[in-house]
């Protein structure tokens, strides 16, 4: 037991600081998101690459920081309900929920995933948008 425990430490540590560095993407993203909106008044000009790195920015940062807002307990819930029952029952929801329904879920969507990336990156795949990025990413 006490090497399980250690390497859930281990884990859990890796996740913290996998999801503080990544969160930064933020406020990248909203430097980039400030800096078209400045651009596109000043200068009458937009680039469609810069929305769409917003985009993938946002979705490098919820998926490499949903694991660290869950360990943290920052992930959203029903505190009405969740509040008026006994801490332990609490526990035992979320263990469930997490067995029955988080790691499923994400076991599928893994496993739905890669086919579409691997076929994306095989081909280069490019956006549709005129001077899009790349879509395999």
């Amino acid at each position: 037991m006490k090497g399980l425990l250690a390497v859930s430490r281990v884990i859990d540590a890796v996740n913290g600081q996998i999801g503080r560095k990544v969160a930064w993407l933020i406020f990248v993203a909203v430097i980039i998101a400030a800096g078209n909106a400045v651009i596109r008044k000043i200068f009458n000009w937009s680039s469609n690459s810069l929305l769409e790195l917003q985009w993938m920015l946002f979705g490098a940062v919820f998926l490499m920081c949903a694991s660290w807002t869950l360990q943290v307990k920052e992930h959203i819930r029903i505190d009405i309900v969740n509040s008026m029952l006994p801490r332990r029952v609490r526990q035992w929801i979320e263990l469930l929920g997490h067995i029955f329904f988080l790691m499923p879920f994400a076991l599928l969507i893994v496993y739905h995933s890669v086919p579409f990336f691997l076929r994306s990156y095989a081909i280069d795949e490019q956006s549709l948008s005129a001077g899009g990025l790349a879509q395999w990413p």
